[in-house]
């Protein structure tokens, strides 16, 4: 194997072990989501027909609905069995944490896939390693923060939109392939799409004219390809508008966080956050 091909390994490996003990961290029971993805990864997609191909795929779009709640702040519900229960400064910069390790991780893709949106991407990393200071701050538990609060979590929430793909396509290409070679985003992708529509175009020309009825199995299968395909990391040029459109939210909370400093600087002593200096000067 090439060394870009154990690269390629090496990030599909870390991308999944962050996530999986992200989802066990927040709530232990949904780990028998990755019970269902063990049993996704061990059909023989060559040998269980038309049906077994449209159970699998329903499968896998439940699965993608599954997975993808854990790519936003969890609420309190999730995090009700969590003992010491966090705070809710805590749980959004434990999210937050989860999504710097995950865009460390696209930083590390091949250079050619995100050349294009690598500064974007780092201006992005700027801003929640910023969000994560401020979080960690003492005064930011106070209950006159809860407004702020649900803004960052608003903004944080559309990251994890924004970083999600990522993850569902190399989870299905890892169901496709006998390798974990994940060298070029862009041809993992184009890999996964192929598969897909293989799929609903080869039993499209085989069984329409043998079995009447599989014509409207056909037509949920391509409705369930069509769906699974919206899930996938979308073309760089897309990528390049969602960054466009995301990074000015950032900029529209820091007069907010800009306010909440100079309210708290009136506070005693004891109470004043210790970094709201920093953060002024930063914004």
């Amino acid at each position: 194997m090439s060394s870009d091909s154990e690269q390629g390994g090496i990030l599909l490996d870390e991308l999944f072990q962050i996530v999986i003990e992200y989802i066990t961290s927040v709530s232990s029971p949904r780990k028998l989501i990755f019970d269902v993805i063990d049993s996704l990864t061990s059909f023989n997609l060559e040998d269980i027909g038309i049906d077994g191909i449209r159970i699998f795929l329903r499968q896998l779009v439940s699965v993608e609905k599954e997975v993808k709640v854990f790519f936003k702040v969890p609420d309190q519900q999730m995090i009700s069995n969590i003992i010491p229960t966090p705070n809710p400064n805590q749980v959004v910069a434990a999210f937050i944490d989860v999504l710097l390790l995950i865009l460390e991780l696209v930083l590390r893709f091949d250079p050619d896939f995100i050349a294009c949106v690598e500064g974007s991407i780092q201006i992005l990393r700027t801003e929640l390693g910023f969000l994560i200071a401020f979080l960690g701050d003492t005064a930011m538990h106070l209950q006159s923060t809860n407004n702020i609060l649900i803004d960052i979590e608003a903004v944080v929430n559309e990251v994890g939109s924004f970083f999600y793909p990522f993850f569902f396509t190399a989870l299905l290409f890892n169901m496709i392939t006998e390798e974990n070679e994940m060298t070029d985003m862009e041809a993992v992708v184009n890999e996964v799409q192929s598969f897909l529509h293989s799929y609903s175009s080869d039993f499209l020309e085989v069984t329409t004219t043998e079995v009447e009825d599989a014509k409207n199995t056909m037509t949920d299968i391509k409705a369930l390809v069509n769906e699974i395909g919206s899930f996938l990391v979308p073309d760089i040029g897309i990528l390049d508008l969602a960054l466009s459109d995301l990074l000015p939210k950032f900029e529209l909370l820091k007069p907010k966080i800009k306010e909440h400093c100079i309210t708290v600087s009136n506070m005693p002593s004891d109470m004043a956050p210790k970094h709201c200096s920093g953060f002024t000067l930063y914004l």
